[in-house]
């Protein structure tokens, strides 16, 4: 069907659009019209042509059909035989033929005009189909420029046209086009399946990487149940041979406990016994005179009896029992490439990547101080002193503004796909703005907080808001609904706080005046630790068992606390000279620091090695 029946949207004569057409009849060219219009211009001209391919046809209107049928014969359905199908098609002639046709067209032509089974047509019936002009609407397109790959017919080669870029058309015949675009095209299939293989070889070597990856696994896990189980058979061996030691060390004690007891004891005993009952026998069946004349010798043998020494009960090498106040650490650790050796001991905690140097690897300028900043999906979100939160893209480019905010942008962060900004001091008191990743506005609602160089952060869907002013933590829900307060009396009034979340349950904050790091259980309050090992902290950030803190300076050094501790694991500086600012906010992620410089209005990207 050519490009005209394609895409005809209205009758030809009376323009209602095709799906208004009033009983639709489809002429063997196949455009449709209104019968009613068909048989109006039928009486007028006498004649049935098509007002969009100009064909005639001989044909009664009443035997047009009601839909296109295009496997009949042409000759036959110019002819009113609308259901005579067609057995051949003539490539030249691009017309149908029935077997009858098809033999008269055969000796009419000289069977010069190559033909192809109908089947095949219908295969190909969309590269066969003639393509008329959109001007010349009765002419075949025929040509193309191979410049500017407009195609036009023979009439329009005739008219003066040129290329899009002003230069004359470059013309040559459909066909030849063809052939030197199916070259090229059949280059890029050569490279397209070139792609394919290497796409299908990468997808078998990385199904071989996954089976070989879940195999290690298995391997893995099995390693640890194994050491699990020899570690503790091992603990278990000690200890029973610790066991079977204190009781043979106890058991020779023991025995020379019973020996004493028999040996020396029993026998001074059974002899006293002994004396004390024949002394009271003599006294028994002694007379008067018998008692007064031996009453010297019967004292003596009594106090010589109560006289002797009692035997002397020495313990000597008896073995006790030290039980040590030990914690032995695991002896088998998981190894993250990028970060280190991972070990893990009692209390499963984790000891992560310790950065031993920080490179400066992009410095971006941004129009006003800033006070925060924090990445989500690569894209850089910064709070600035201008009431603006600007975007940095991943290429380091500073773009627009996110959202134009009404008053200094203190915090930003992201959580869930919403941009939670807290601006300070609208109306007295600071404002929490909740904006999508596009910058519009979802809610906003005034907190009870007044102080200024402050922060926020979110956990389990809670936004969690220091508040010097209260000595206090507001909790929130994302929508803005007051959840409770915490008391927290050890913030300072002035200075600057900042806060971030370390796992569900806790935060670590900073106070600047007080020079003091805390970190704080936030279902109870209680303060898990307190470090004074850096001066004036500003900007805190968590990642991987370590808290991140930098403060004001000239050099930014960068400390390491353990965050089960609060402990200094280590701390590193960029060497640059730079003007003294302060650093009130932080973000970390694998071996990536940003950090926002306020005097210097700059947004430094650190690597960390």
């Amino acid at each position: 069907m050519s490009d005209s029946v394609e895409n005809q949207q209205e009758c030809g004569f009376c323009l209602k659009k095709e799906e208004e057409i009033d009983d639709p009849r489809y002429l063997p060219c196949g455009h449709s019209h209104c019968l009613s219009c068909l048989l109006d211009y039928l009486s007028i001209q006498g004649v049935l042509r098509c007002p969009f391919c100009r064909k005639v046809f001989d044909i009664p209107v009443n035997n047009l059909p009601c839909r296109v049928d295009d496997s009949c014969c042409d000759t036959c359905s110019k002819k009113g035989v609308l259901n005579e199908a067609a057995v051949t098609y003539c490539t030249t002639c691009s017309a149908k033929y029935c077997a009858k046709h098809q033999e008269m067209h055969d000796d009419k032509q000289n069977t010069n005009h190559p033909t192809i089974p109908f089947s095949e047509y219908r295969l190909k019936a969309q590269q066969l189909t003639p393509r008329f002009c959109t001007v010349h609407k009765n002419t075949e397109y025929s040509m193309a420029c191979r410049s500017c790959l407009t195609v036009v017919c023979a009439d329009c080669s005739a008219e003066e046209s040129n290329c899009t870029d002003g230069s004359n058309h470059q013309l040559m015949s459909l066909d030849m086009l063809m052939l030197k675009l199916r070259t090229e095209i059949d280059e890029l299939k050569v490279q397209v399946t070139d792609r394919e293989e290497q796409l299908s070889s990468l997808f078998k070597k990385t199904s071989e990487v996954v089976s070989s990856f879940e195999k290690e696994t298995e391997e893995m896990i099995g390693t640890l149940r194994k050491t699990c189980i020899e570690q503790v058979e091992a603990i278990q061996l000690k200890y029973r041979k610790l066991e079977d030691d204190l009781v043979e060390l106890r058991q020779t004690v023991k025995s020379d406990l019973l020996r004493f007891m028999e040996e020396n004891v029993g026998v001074k005993w059974a002899e006293l016994s002994r004396h004390k009952l024949q002394v009271e026998a003599k006294l028994d069946s002694c007379h008067q005179v018998d008692l007064v004349t031996r009453y010297e010798e019967i004292c003596d043998s009594m106090r010589k009896l109560v006289s002797d020494k009692l035997p002397s009960l020495k313990l000597n090498n008896i073995a006790t029992l030290e039980v040590k106040d030990e914690k032995r650490e695991v002896e088998v650790g998981i190894v993250y490439p990028q970060y280190g050796e991972v070990s893990v001991s009692h209390g499963l905690k984790t000891t992560g990547f310790v950065p031993q140097s920080m490179t400066l690897s992009h410095s971006v300028d941004v129009p006003s101080e800033c006070n925060s900043v924090f990445q989500h999906e690569g894209i850089t979100y910064v709070g600035l002193d201008e009431q603006t939160v600007k975007l940095i893209n991943r290429d380091y480019q500073l773009g627009d503004s996110l959202v134009n905010l009404g008053g200094c942008v203190e915090c930003v962060r992201v959580y869930n796909d919403r941009v939670f900004s807290l601006v300070g001091a609208e109306s007295g008191y600071n404002t929490v703005c909740v904006h999508d990743l596009s910058g519009n506005l979802v809610t906003k609602w005034s907190g009870k907080s007044r102080s200024v160089y402050n922060k926020l952060t979110v956990v389990n869907d809670l936004i969690i808001v220091p508040s010097r002013t209260s000595k206090s933590l507001t909790f929130y829900s994302l929508t803005g609904k007051f959840q409770k307060s915490l008391p927290f009396s050890l913030l300072t009034g002035s200075g600057a706080t900042a806060i971030c979340s370390v796992g569900t349950n806790y935060v670590v904050i900073s106070d600047t005046d007080s020079s003091r790091v805390f970190k704080l259980d936030i279902s109870n309050g209680k303060i898990c630790w307190e470090s004074q090992h850096v001066s004036k902290p500003q900007g805190v950030a968590y990642q991987r068992g370590m808290v991140y803190v930098m403060n004001k300076s000239t050099t930014p050094t960068l400390w390491l606390l353990d965050s089960d501790t609060g402990e200094v694991v280590t701390h590193i500086s960029d060497s640059t000279e730079r003007t003294s600012s302060p650093v009130y906010d932080l973000y970390v992620s694998g071996n990536t620091l940003i950090v926002p410089r306020y005097d210097e209005k700059k947004v430094l990207f650190y690597q960390l090695n």
